[in-house]
């Protein structure tokens, strides 16, 4: 009974996780040109945001609460801009050195870091589905609130994890070696994939509201 309530939603989210989307981008980016700390920072981020997802689902779940589709679209055309203005930035500063990077990281507040992670997930609502497909795979009674917390603590542990390896990774001597030398080319296919996210969200907002 536990197994079939916990580790099917821990195995779905852990695929979701593991698999590069636009925060696993950020991580590696930012990892590979400003160091393990701002890789880190980005990652705690994108887990607080996912937790105030994973903590709207929950009370969803248990007071049958509908989240508005116009503060859903909202969020969503807002994480679209965001996530296509990290993108441009990525781009406009591949011709800069890593050096000048971890730089101007050392005259920010690593909130910065922290705050990019944040609104990148925070800004997509459809985590707010995403963890309702989770928690759904282990067809938790809505009743019981206590399995429904704990898968998502269990998530949110297992999540800090798997962003944390990416930043610890990604910083690692090797991969910046390979990042320094390749830096324009690296950093122009991460700006466009993060644009494309954003592109690919927008259109399916726009199609969504479509007559």
């Amino acid at each position: 009974m536990i197994l079939s309530t916990f580790l099917p939603p821990l195995i779905v989210h852990f695929l979701v996780v593991i698999t590069p989307g636009p925060a696993n981008i950020l991580i590696m980016q930012r990892s590979a040109a400003q160091g393990r700390t701002a890789g880190l920072y980005i990652a705690a981020g994108v887990v607080t945001g996912a937790a105030m997802w994973a903590t709207a689902v929950f009370f969803a779940i248990t007071f049958s609460y509908k989240l508005s589709p116009i503060v859903s679209a909202g969020l969503g055309i807002f994480g679209a801009a965001y996530l296509a203005y990290l993108g441009y930035k990525i781009i406009r500063g591949r011709h800069g050195s890593v050096i000048d990077n971890q730089e101007t990281l050392q005259n920010k507040p690593n909130l910065q870091a922290y705050l990019q992670g944040f609104l990148l997930h925070a800004t997509n609502p459809k985590a707010f589905f995403g963890w309702l497909a989770i928690i759904s795979v282990g067809q938790v009674d809505a009743a019981v609130s206590g399995d429904l917390l704990t898968i998502v603590v269990l998530c949110t542990f297992q999540a800090m994890i798997v962003l944390s390896a990416y930043a610890l990774v990604f910083s690692s001597g090797g991969v910046v070696v390979v990042y320094r030398k390749h830096k324009s080319i690296v950093d122009l296919v991460f700006g466009i994939i993060l644009i494309l996210f954003a592109s690919v969200t927008l259109n399916h907002l726009l199609v969504g509201f479509t007559p």
